[in-house]
């Protein structure tokens, strides 16, 4: 009984791992589910109407059309402008130079300012030159007082004479016998004593005016000069930096106080061949300024807004380049157009051909040519092949293929497939060409 009591007890030892095997294992999976549970609430969940879990675009990409921006086709010139080198300067400029020497006072411009003609820019110490004016205005006074007391003599010196020659009249026509010599003599000494007097009287009241006049001319030039201790802006426009500054002393031989250029209206200089240039006459002459377009393209790149008005050309041509130089004015309220920049001129005929013209952007090429996708009215995008003419400001000039007011893809090109949908949006007119 003992042993066989001890072989049952060494045959139910190894049942014990088998258990804990058992319990490990199902923890294991415990563990893994949990992990599972946790990683599956972590990645997104797929798209509705997919299977519980899928990721997003995991069914082909975002739903809908590819979202695309359209530009119109639209009418313009048909050619290309003929363009030329420019340069902008300014119609006036003015250095501001002092008119009399003084001491600077004070500066009344802020640097770099536009400014209106009239403006106060400068004023010279006022001092000096109204002691001046006071002492022409008291000289006036005095010279006015002189003029009616010569008057007063002469009107004495011709009454006196007035009374010599008729007794000296009287006494030369009298009878010899009741006239005594020496009466006679004195009478005609006396006459012509008052002759002399009033020559004098004369001379005395002119000089007396004379004087006047030139006291009063004084006067004006000191009141003149008293003017100039206030410097204005003869002409409206950005003015540079100060020359010169307060406490100075200036003169009208020490040079500019400060610039100013007018820029609105701003004036383009270009030169054309000659052969060009009797074109532009002929158009002109035929159809007027007006029948000349001119645009200008900026430094930048970009084109101006305003076009040009025609204004003059130069008297001669330049013998060593064959060319003319010509003047368009430009409205230059922005003050785009700086004097001395260097700008392009564009110039054609303004009653020249139109066409339909395509953004540039909107073109594509393939090994057959070159197309640009059309957005039907049921915004179907469409290939479309067409035939090109030359690029304009950002344009393509339409031989055939497009009509104008049709719509073209000219963003998201990569995204369309011929003949699929597309959700259009306009692309606005500040853009265009952009």
């Amino acid at each position: 009984m003992t042993n066989d009591s001890h072989e049952q007890g060494g045959a139910a030892q190894p049942r014990r791992p088998n258990r804990l095997l058992g319990v490990a294992q199902a923890v294991f999976v415990l563990v893994l589910l949990g992990a599972g549970w946790f990683l599956r609430g972590l990645m997104p969940s797929g798209p509705a109407g997919g299977p519980a879990g899928m990721p997003a675009g995991a069914m082909g990409g975002p739903q809908g059309p590819p979202a695309v921006v359209v530009a119109a086709v639209t009418e313009g010139p048909a050619e290309a402008p003929e363009e030329f080198i420019g340069r902008v300067e300014s119609i006036e400029s003015v250095d501001v130079t002092p008119q009399i020497a003084g001491y600077l006072q004070t500066v009344h411009f802020e640097e770099g300012s536009r400014i209106a003609a009239g403006d106060l820019l400068f004023t010279i110490e006022k001092a000096p030159f109204e002691a001046r004016v006071a002492l022409a205005e008291a000289a006036v006074h005095q010279a006015e007082a002189n003029v009616p007391a010569a008057q007063a003599d002469l009107d004495a010196a011709r009454a006196n004479l007035v009374r010599a020659e008729k007794y000296y009249d009287r006494l030369k026509n009298a009878d010899q016998r009741s006239v005594v010599q020496a009466d006679l003599d004195k009478a005609a000494a006396d006459f012509q004593q008052a002759q002399a007097h009033v020559k004098q009287a004369t001379a005395a009241v002119q000089q007396a005016s004379a004087g006047l006049e030139q006291a009063q001319a004084s006067l004006r030039l000191a009141r003149i000069d008293l003017g100039y201790t206030d410097i204005l802006a003869p002409i409206s426009g950005p003015i540079g930096k100060a020359l010169v500054t307060e406490g100075n002393y200036v003169t009208p031989a020490s040079g500019p106080l400060a610039r100013i250029v007018q820029i609105d209206p701003a004036r383009v200089v270009y030169s054309v061949p000659d052969r060009n240039f009797v074109n532009l006459l002929q158009v002109i002459n035929e159809r007027g300024p007006s029948a000349v377009e001119l645009r200008l393209r900026l430094p930048n790149g970009t084109l101006y807004e305003d076009e040009g008005e025609w204004s003059f050309a130069d008297n001669e041509m330049d013998p060593t380049t064959g060319t003319i130089a010509l003047r368009a004015r430009f409205a230059n309220p922005a003050g785009l157009l700086v004097p001395m920049t260097n700008v392009t001129v564009l110039a054609r005929s303004a009653e020249g051909r139109t066409a339909p013209k395509v953004p540039s952007q909107a073109v594509m090429a393939d090994q057959q040519g070159e197309f640009v996708y059309v957005v039907t009215a049921e915004n179907i995008a469409e290939q479309r092949r067409v035939v090109l003419g030359a690029e304009v400001e950002g344009h393509r000039i339409v031989e055939d293929g497009l009509a104008s007011g049709e719509q073209v893809v000219v963003l998201g090109l990569q995204k369309v497939q011929p003949g699929q949908p597309v959700q259009p949006t306009v692309q606005s007119a500040g853009a265009e060409g952009n």
